[in-house]
């Protein structure tokens, strides 16, 4: 977090840190939906061929 504070001339730390929990959430959710049918193309969820 030092190095992202010394590059990109935040402040503080904790302003850092919440971007931080911020990306780390995004890449959670991403990482939990393409789980969820990962034989699905997104052109068929697109579709709407019913199988939600």
């Amino acid at each position: 977090m030092h190095q992202i504070v010394a590059v990109t001339g935040h402040g503080s730390l904790a302003k850092v840190a919440r971007y931080m929990r911020v990306v780390e959430q995004v890449k959670l959710a991403r990482s939990a939906m393409s789980g969820l049918r990962p034989n699905v193309k997104p052109a068929e969820k697109l579709a709407g061929n019913g199988d939600f």
